[in-house]
């Protein structure tokens, strides 16, 4: 990507390698941006219980550090505790659906494993019903 730009318009395309060319014309494009999302996007637009937990608004309590490099033992210590806290934000939000069950309805679980997921259609629609809007809350 660093050479795109000393690619001008004025680039004989037999100088460039093919690769080259396909970054060029997906960048010129705009597609690149667009490929990059279509691959991180989850199938059927599942979610697990840690990304579910921070859509419903439950975060861990304390920030982490950036990540160390991996292989180090301050990346085993920075993994020890971000595991403490999503194992924390894990238990306060099955305490949250024992308190909505119809969201803990909303569950899928793939065939022989124990995970659960979410759709995020389901979730967002969920947030959508219960959302208060602005003129209707209470100002005190």
């Amino acid at each position: 990507m660093a050479r795109l730009r000393d690619i001008s318009d004025d680039t004989r395309v037999i100088d460039l390698t093919v690769a080259d060319l396909l970054d060029l014309l997906t960048v010129r494009l705009g597609l690149g941006q667009a490929r990059r999302e279509q691959g991180t996007s989850e199938p059927e637009g599942l979610l697990d219980t840690w990304q579910t937990a921070k859509l419903l608004g439950i975060f861990p309590r304390q920030e982490l550090p950036p990540e160390p490099p991996a292989g180090t033992a301050e990346y085993r210590a920075w993994r020890r505790k971000e595991q403490s806290l999503r194992n924390q934000v894990a238990r306060r939000f099955q305490t949250w659906l024992d308190r909505h069950p119809e969201v803990a309805q909303l569950a899928v679980k793939p065939k022989g494993g124990r995970r659960r997921y979410f759709r995020r259609i389901d979730i967002e629609g969920y947030l959508g019903r219960v959302a208060v809007p602005m003129s209707r809350r209470r100002t005190c």
